[in-house]
């Protein structure tokens, strides 16, 4: 093996915060952030209302806002195509 595919190893098995923990807390965060602006939940605003808040942290310019939205389209799009309904 050599030094530059070690060292790889060892920054990728390094981290053991589990992502579903992260998408987690991201959740809490998010919520909390509407919750504390609109006075309600994420899932109880007008669709529009929830369309405006996910672009917002869609164009964020927090990273990890970013990076949550992105693990959140990709698992709806998992979902959707993965599902044998029709479309």
């Amino acid at each position: 093996m050599t030094k530059a595919s070690s060292t790889a190893g060892e920054i990728l098995g390094a981290s053991t915060f589990p992502v579903s923990l992260a998408l987690k807390l991201m959740a809490v965060l998010l919520s909390a952030q509407t919750l504390l602006v609109e006075g309600t939940a994420l899932s109880a605003l007008p669709p529009e209302r929830r369309d405006s808040w996910m672009r917002r942290w869609e164009t964020s310019r927090m990273p990890p806002m970013r990076q949550y939205m992105g693990a959140i389209r990709a698992i709806a799009l998992t979902v959707y195509y993965a599902s044998p309904r029709d479309r």
